[in-house]
């Protein structure tokens, strides 16, 4: 199962995007009033992963930014 979540917000540049899911790794640009302290995608990826699920993103600065959670689907046997 794929989750993807997409938004037109201001996009995450190239150069800052190797920092989105390491610990307190937020972005921080004068131009924005973001008060994130780079907490949310680490917790969401550890979630993610312990169910066996994979993160990812693309991301074009000014554009946006789509985010893909991927889950393998197990069938459950039942008695």
């Amino acid at each position: 199962m794929r989750i993807s979540v997409t938004d037109t917000g201001i996009g995450i540049k190239e150069k800052d995007q190797d920092k989105l899911f390491h610990l307190f790794g937020s972005i921080k640009d004068a131009k924005l009033n973001t008060n994130g302290i780079g907490l949310g995608l680490v917790i969401s990826q550890l979630i993610t992963n312990k169910f066996s699920g994979e993160i990812d993103f693309i991301s074009k600065h000014k554009k946006g930014s789509t985010f893909f959670y991927t889950f393998g689907i197990e069938e459950i046997e039942h008695d």
